[in-house]
C-alpha cells in the first residue's frame, strides 16, 4: 500500500495498492476531499539483498573468467578498489599483482 500526506488538509491518502516486482515508475492521480487532483509519481527499484561483489561465484567470474581489473569491478559498484581486494580475499581468490592482468 502507498499513502501520501494531501498537502492541503494534511491528512493521508491512499494512492494504491502497489505491489513492486520490478524496476520502473507508476503515476497516479488521486481526487483529494476539497475537489483538487492529487498527482503522484513514483520511482521504484528493487535492490539486491546483498551486492553482487559479495558473492564468491559472481566475484570469481567477473575477476578471473572476464579478466576485469579490481578498479573495474568496484568502479560499477561506487566502490574503492581496496574493497573488491578484501572480498577478493575473503573468498580466498588469489589476486594478480597491480595492474598486471593476464
Amino acid at each position: 500500500m502507498v499513502e501520501v500526506v494531501d498537502p492541503n488538509s494534511g491528512e493521508w491518502v491512499r494512492v494504491c495498492d502497489a505491489q513492486f516486482t520490478e524496476a520502473g515508475f507508476q503515476r497516479h492521480e488521486i481526487n483529494s476531499g476539497d475537489g483538487d487532483v492529487l498527482v503522484v509519481e513514483i520511482k521504484h527499484f528493487i535492490k539486491p539483498a546483498k551486492p553482487l561483489y559479495h558473492r564468491k561465484d559472481w566475484l570469481e567470474e567477473e575477476y578471473i573468467g572476464k579478466n576485469k581489473t579490481m578498479a573495474e569491478i568496484a568502479q560499477q559498484f561506487g566502490i574503492t578498489p581496496m574493497s573488491i581486494h578484501q572480498w577478493l580475499t575473503k573468498h580466498d581468490i588469489p589476486t594478480r599483482s597491480r595492474g598486471r592482468r593476464i
